[in-house]
């Protein structure tokens, strides 16, 4: 049983580029309505949320070497978010209310998820097989409070001024074989993936939410591997994967979607070739992949209310590239790791859309100006991640380590604007580490102190971007929208200090 519960200010909407731009990277916008809010900003704009969760597990050993598992858990989550928001209008909170002014609202989520997990395996000296079964429910009601109306008004205040409510069941099977034939190691997996999902009621947009959806995946994998020169020397491995997954969307992906889009299930053809080598002075994993989507859900750029990527579905992209992990011991008190990462993330075929609004703020699709790329690069998705690290045993149980983590230069949105992307950025961190042995009473104390960012480095990891549209004039002209683009500074120097017990 554990049950935790966080309240913080808000700090999802991040800093502006020109604020960005003029050194304020702390600045934190929250309880301001994006700026739009005169004097001090709202001092309760919180995020307030509790979770219990419940969980047993059940492990059986047979007598004839069968092995099975089960699992049951339930979790009960409450909580809201409050937020200022300047001159709305009353009676789109609700018919029964008039007048227009700042108000002060809290969004809530009221929900649980209950589900178990199964499974038996069977090992024989050449196969072994493991089936499994697994079921889950999620149930989750949204609706949304008025602490306070802050101008004057008419009418009576709704106890919800929007409520919907969302459900969703995941049942899935699989079965996983494995048979070995000399240092050859053949694997089949199918899994067939059921989830019913469906949605209804009003979002505080006060549009009406209705999906009902029923989604049956069948995700096979096969794969093979091969040891090789095992012996005092080293041994070497070498491995294939190829498989077929699907994956449906998130509630957001509705709800975040204009009228005119219907989200769909994500469906990805994956290859991958490896090599391993193992020695007494050196480990060494490579491997190359490529991955196919089929209306793959992407970052759009922007964001919702609470900060969450909008997606969108695209109909075809790829990911391909190759990864390398290398770890070297010069000796008993020295070793160096490093783990790489090249890729190309693309995009075939897009359409990015320049929006214009008519003066009623309507769309004006005859003069919506369409974008086409026949490949671009996609959203968030760095062609090259590199961590390394020095590592050093002065003595037994202490350890010191000096790693660095790039990331090459990504983009905000999928139209490789360089105006709309985040450099390339680095970091340094110092890890020291140390184990004290006791006799009596505790056995054991951990020492830990993490040293972050040593060199005060500048740089944000993630931001977003949304363009204003375009405006129609009454003579049919255009006048030209404007590109908005937020980042979520780091911190710069800081530290960590942890001590941990063993009795």
């Amino acid at each position: 049983l554990t049950h935790g519960r966080e309240k913080t200010y808000q700090a999802w909407y991040g800093v502006s580029q020109s604020d960005f731009d003029a050194g304020m990277r702390t600045k934190n916008i929250a309880g301001t309505d994006y700026e739009s809010k005169s004097g001090l900003p709202y001092d309760n704009q919180i995020d307030n949320y509790q979770q219990t969760h419940v969980q047993w597990i059940n492990n059986f050993l047979w007598s004839n070497g069968h092995q099975s598992s089960i699992t049951g858990y339930f979790s009960k989550g409450k909580g809201y978010y409050e937020e200022y928001k300047v001159g709305q209008d009353y009676s789109s909170l609700s018919t029964s209310l008039s007048g227009n002014g700042d108000i002060v609202r809290r969004l809530w989520l009221n929900n649980y998820l209950l589900g178990c997990n199964a499974s038996h395996m069977i090992e024989k000296n050449q196969w072994t097989n493991t089936t499994a079964f697994s079921f889950n429910h999620y149930s989750g009601y949204h609706f949304g409070t008025i602490r306070e109306l802050l101008s004057s008004y008419s009418g009576i205040i709704p106890n919800e001024f929007y409520q919907n409510q969302s459900d969703k069941s995941d049942i899935t099977a699989f079965n996983k074989f494995v048979h070995k034939q000399g240092t050859s190691n053949f694997v089949i997996d199918l899994q067939v993936r059921n989830v019913i999902y469906n949605a209804s009621g009003i979002l505080r947009t006060q549009n009406g939410i209705q999906f009902d959806k029923n989604y049956l995946f069948f995700n096979p994998k096969i794969g093979w591997n091969i040891e090789l020169n095992q012996g005092n020397k080293g041994k070497d491995k070498l491995f294939a994967f190829a498989g077929l997954s699907h994956r449906e969307p998130v509630r957001s992906d509705f709800t975040d979607a204009d009228n005119t889009m219907n989200p769909k299930p994500e469906e990805v053809y994956n290859l991958e070739i490896g090599y391993q080598r193992m020695t007494s002075k050196w480990n060494l994993n490579t491997n190359i992949f490529g991955m196919y989507f089929i209306d793959q859900l992407i970052p759009t750029g922007n964001v919702n209310s609470v900060g969450s990527p909008i997606r969108e579905n695209v109909s075809k992209s790829y990911r391909a590239g190759a990864e390398l992990e290398l770890t070297y011991k010069f000796n008993s008190h020295w070793e160096v790791y490093t783990n790489q990462y090249l890729a190309l993330n693309k995009i075939l075929d897009y359409t990015n859309y320049l929006i214009a609004y008519n003066s009623d703020y309507s769309i004006n699709e005859a003069k919506t100006i369409k974008q086409f790329y026949s490949s671009t690069d996609i959203a968030f998705s760095p062609s090259w991640i590199s961590f390394a690290s020095l590592r050093f045993f002065p003595c037994k149980n202490t350890r010191l380590e000096l790693m660095n983590k790039i990331i090459s230069s990504q983009y905000l949105d999928n139209t490789m604007s360089e105006n709309k992307s985040l450099p390339l950025y680095s970091f340094t961190n110092i890890s020291i580490s140390h184990k004290l042995k006791l006799q009596r009473g505790i056995k054991e104390i951990d020492l830990n102190l993490l040293l972050n960012n040593i060199f005060n480095q500048q740089y944000s990891t993630r931001g977003y971007t949304y363009f204003s549209g375009n405006t129609v004039n009454a003579d049919g002209s255009l006048t030209s929208g404007q590109d908005y683009n937020y980042y979520f500074p780091q911190a710069g120097f800081n530290f960590l200090l942890g001590i941990g017990f063993r009795f």
